[in-house]
């Protein structure tokens, strides 16, 4: 199953957090002050990644923000934000 079939069937029991500022600017930042290319990051597929920083559905389970956040260097809590949670 690819990332987005996992995102598109996840469990409506657990609550999935958002890439926190909502239009991922956050997320394409951080992965280009690395030179990460979105085929590059984390084993995410292109497709997951470029969905995450254009905001098309900013939200995704927490299992791949911690994997993103470790791939960027950085703590989970600088990528997510509890779902519901407005702002940036």
């Amino acid at each position: 199953m690819t990332d987005d079939e996992q995102h598109r069937a996840g469990s409506g029991a657990t609550a999935r957090p958002l890439i926190a500022g909502g239009d991922g600017e956050r997320l394409r930042v951080l992965r280009a002050d690395r030179r990460l290319s979105q085929e590059k990051l984390a084993g995410v597929s292109p497709g997951t990644v470029a969905r995450l920083e254009r905001a098309v559905d900013p939200s995704c389970h927490r299992r791949l923000a911690v994997q993103l956040a470790v791939a960027l260097g950085v703590e989970p809590a600088e990528l997510i934000r509890p779902s519901g949670t407005a702002g940036s």
